[in-house]
Order: structure tokens, then C-alpha cells, then sequence
């Protein structure tokens, strides 16, 4: 038996000492193990899944302390470069354990945290589908904990430290689950973790189409009635579209498709705020959150409609309380038949259609 062999042994002779001992693993996977470029031997891979097994047990740990140890143990290998051979083979030794753990309703808050957490870093098909089951929670802390870890997901994908069988094809689900959760999503803070999530999507087109569908399906969502935290979370998702689209895109032609869902965002956004204008919504307490989100948005469509001065009407009414105002300058500067958002034939907008839409 060479060194290499012998090494690998003696570590795994020590895991089941400890295992014996009920102890929670401690020691640090071997280098060899991260950087293999091949499949790993029936040695490693034994001393991968005894590592796995402890640090899963210290997971489940109503202690404080081993909990913590046994999220940094778990953790480790992704403050390193490691191959893909280990990527994979530490999603299929560790994610069925997280998961059942995510899932569990019985267990602590503070373990199921952590351990959404570590499958937000795994990076996997497996990972996302438990992620998805906990956005389902009931529990606004476990979807909020959901969200950040599909966040972490998509920017592993753009730093190529992923264990996705296909990333392009997992990408595209994540954008098309986050859509629909985006539009029905009632936690603020929450929304605001989401919107984040859907802007780390590594392509531009996915992360654009995801944000505004979100948010011109909140506007809708909220147009009856809408607390001061979900309008900032509103205006949050509205400055990540604009930075996404414009430090990655510069408005470049190939994104022209996608100013189309854009536009109607924003134009939603204006459209609910002054509805609650007229709905006696807009009060003193709230009206800055008013003003900066109605603000955030007119710069976006001034942009997105290349003129050289942001035209902000109808946030300098809703600021002074003119609702009347608002509205015509909302009818007259945006949304006019032959303002500068239907007479675009890019956009394909039918006069009107943006309008309908949102009062449905």
C-alpha cells in the first residue's frame, strides 16, 4: 500500500473512532479529496460520507455550539477551489441529509436554517428542489432563508463552483420558479431576498424577464392596498433591474426584447401608486415611500425610453399631494397613444394594453 493509501486509512480509521464515540467529526477533508480530477476511490469516498454522517448528526444538535461546528465543518469545502468530481460526490453524500432536515417541521428553527443555508452553497438540482419545498413554508424565516440560498445558487453558476448535471437548463428553472413566486409572495423582506435572488441569474435575459414579471405581478397584487415595507421592497427590485440591465446590457440591442417586460413594470408601479392616491392611501406617513419608489421607476422608463433628462411628473405630484396631477401626468407623459411607450413598435404594446392589464 503506497503513502497516499496508507494516509487516506489512517483518516478514515480516526472518522470511525469518532463515530464510535458519538463525537461530531472535526477534522478537515484531505486536499486530495477537493482537487481530484477523477472519480474518487472507494477509500475517499468512505471518508467523504463518514465526514458527511458526523457533521450531519452535529446539524440535527439542539446545542448552539455544535451546531455551529458542524455548519463550518460542512462548509469548508466551499471557501476552496475544488474539481467537479468532488463537487458532485459532496451533493449526493450531503443533500438528502440537509433536506430532510429543511423539511422537517419538527426541528429547530435555527438547525433548519442552517441547513437551507449549506444546500444554497451545494449548487445542485437536488439542493433547488428542497429549496423549492421550503419556499412553500408557512414560516416568512424559511422562505426568506430559501431565497438567499437560491441566491448563492445562481452566482455559483456565474463562478462555474457548481454541482448542476445541466446549469443553463437549472438556471432556467430557478427563473421560471421565481416568477411565479415573486408575484404571490406577501413578506416584504422576503420579496426583497427574492428580487435579489432573481437578479444573481447568471443570464441577463433570465434575470430582466424575472424581475419585472415579479414585479408587475406585485403591482397588480397590491394595487387594493400596500404596506410601506412592500413598497420599498417594490423600489429595491426596481434599482436591481435598472443596475442588472444596465451595467450588463448598456441597452445593447440584443436585450430590446426584454425592455418590453421592463416598461410595463415600471409603468405598473406608477399606475398603483396612483390608484391609492385616488384611493386615499397615500398619507403623510407614507408618502416619501410613495415618492422614492414612483421616482425609482420614472428614472427607469426616462432610460428605458432614451431621453437624455429623467422626466419625473408624477413623482413631483405625488410628492405635493396632487393626485389629479399625477394622473394626467401619468396619462399624457407615459401612457399616451402617442407617448413615447405605445408608439414604440419595439415594444409591441397595444394603446391601452398595459392599462387593462393591471386593472384585471
Amino acid at each position: 500500500m503506497d503513502l497516499f493509501r496508507r494516509r487516506m486509512s489512517a483518516i478514515l480509521a480516526l472518522l470511525l473512532a469518532m463515530a464510535a464515540s458519538g463525537s461530531v467529526a472535526r477534522a478537515q477533508l484531505p486536499r486530495e479529496i477537493y482537487t481530484t480530477p477523477r472519480p474518487l476511490t472507494a477509500e475517499q469516498s468512505a471518508v467523504l460520507k463518514n465526514h458527511v454522517q458526523q457533521s450531519l448528526e452535529g446539524m440535527k444538535s439542539p446545542d448552539g455550539k455544535v451546531l455551529a461546528d458542524a455548519r463550518r465543518s460542512l462548509l469548508e469545502p466551499f471557501r476552496q477551489d475544488t474539481s467537479r468530481t468532488f463537487r458532485l460526490a459532496y451533493n449526493e453524500a450531503l443533500t438528502p441529509g440537509l433536506a430532510a432536515i429543511a423539511r422537517d417541521e419538527a426541528a429547530e428553527m435555527a438547525n433548519r436554517q442552517a441547513a437551507i443555508w449549506i444546500l444554497g452553497s451545494i449548487a445542485s438540482d437536488e439542493a433547488d428542489s428542497a429549496l423549492r419545498d421550503v419556499m412553500s413554508s408557512d414560516e416568512p424565516a424559511l422562505r426568506y432563508a430559501a431565497a438567499t440560498g437560491l441566491e448563492r445558487a445562481m452566482r455559483s453558476i456565474r463562478q462555474d463552483r457548481n454541482a448542476y448535471s445541466n446549469a443553463m437548463q437549472s438556471e432556467k428553472n430557478v427563473a421560471r420558479y421565481l416568477r411565479e413566486a415573486l408575484g404571490s409572495e406577501g413578506d416584504p423582506e422576503v420579496m426583497r431576498a427574492m428580487f435579489a435572488a432573481a437578479a444573481a441569474l447568471p443570464t441577463v435575459a433570465d434575470a430582466i424577464d424575472t424581475m419585472s414579471e415579479g414585479l408587475t405581478l406585485q403591482a397588480r397584487r397590491l394595487k387594493d392596498d400596500a404596506p410601506a415595507a412592500a413598497l420599498h421592497s417594490l423600489r429595491t427590485g426596481v434599482e436591481r433591474l435598472q443596475k442588472r440591465y444596465v451595467v450588463d446590457t448598456v441597452g445593447g440591442p440584443a436585450i430590446a426584447p426584454h425592455e418590453h417586460n421592463m416598461i410595463e413594470a415600471a409603468a405598473s408601479i406608477l399606475l398603483l401608486a396612483v390608484e391609492h392616491g385616488r384611493n386615499d392611501l397615500i398619507t403623510d406617513q407614507n408618502r416619501q415611500a410613495y415618492t422614492d419608489l414612483t421616482r425609482t421607476s420614472e428614472n427607469l422608463m426616462s432610460l428605458l425610453c432614451r431621453q437624455t433628462t429623467a422626466q419625473t411628473k408624477v413623482t413631483s405630484a405625488i410628492s405635493a399631494g396632487s393626485i389629479d396631477e399625477a394622473a394626467q401626468a401619468l396619462e399624457t407623459g407615459w401612457l399616451a397613444e402617442d407617448g413615447p411607450i405605445y408608439s414604440n413598435r419595439t415594444w409591441e404594446f397595444e394603446p391601452g394594453a398595459i392599462e387593462e392589464a393591471f386593472r384585471r
